[in-house]
């Protein structure tokens, strides 16, 4: 953990500010001291803040459900510290974070590109999940609810797409019937199911998130279904 902390840029410039400030007590007159004092108090305040954030807080956690995915085989962390691994089937990539207070993770497959995109959710969830990657997808005008989808879906999923019709031809009988098996054996761990036109993600939370095995195999059974697509 004392490797990565030193590894965060704001707690190297806190020390650096703190240094500096302590430093200029001694050298500059008394019509900085205030200054001084202030910046120091400041960057102390912040340096403590962000070593109890990534030793016993909100990040110490997050930083442990990392370690928990890249024990996977062959894992490794790529770029926005997003864990990349492949499952012996296709290489997969995963964003971990937070959900409001519960920890989240959000396991994208990429596909054939398609003009196509669409969210699938749970109907409690107040909103549908988030496109992984937003630059992908700056639109979200030309998305519009697939009531005819939701009704086959008994009102147990919400769904919204850019081609309502299109949507409910690639979702078929099997991709549905996966979709609400998942739904029913994650529970509240399972938020949504999305595709931008580039990559499948499936949207999880909470402790389930804390098991990369059962996650991935949750992710597998949205993703198989839909692989002929």
């Amino acid at each position: 953990m004392a490797a990565d902390l030193h590894r965060r840029w704001e707690l190297r410039l806190a020390v650096a500010v703190a240094l500096a400030a302590g430093a200029g007590l001694g050298m500059l007159g008394p019509a900085w001291r205030p200054w001084l004092l202030v910046a120091l108090a400041t960057s102390l305040a912040w340096l403590g803040y962000g070593i109890w954030y990534w030793s016993k807080g909100p990040g110490a956690a997050q930083r442990g459900l990392e370690l928990l995915w890249l024990a996977l085989p062959g894992a490794r962390l790529g770029p926005g510290r997003a864990v990349h691994v492949h499952d012996g089937h296709e290489p997969i990539r995963v964003v971990l974070g937070r959900d409001g207070r519960e920890l989240s993770a959000i396991v994208e497959a990429r596909s054939d590109e398609s003009t196509l995109a669409f969210r699938v959710w749970p109907a409690e969830r107040p909103a549908p999940p988030p496109f992984p990657r937003d630059e992908t997808r700056p639109a979200h005008g030309d998305l519009e609810r697939a009531l005819e989808l939701e009704a086959l879906f008994a009102g147990l999923l919400r769904a919204e797409a850019n081609a309502p019709r299109e949507l409910r031809r690639v979702l078929d009988q099997d991709a549905m019937a996966a979709l609400l098996a998942v739904r029913k054996e994650a529970g509240r761990g399972f938020a949504g199911l999305t595709w931008d036109g580039q990559r499948l993600a499936v949207h999880l939370r909470g402790p389930l998130v804390a098991d990369p095995a059962r996650a991935l195999q949750l992710a597998r059974a949205v993703w198989r279904p839909l692989s002929a697509w």
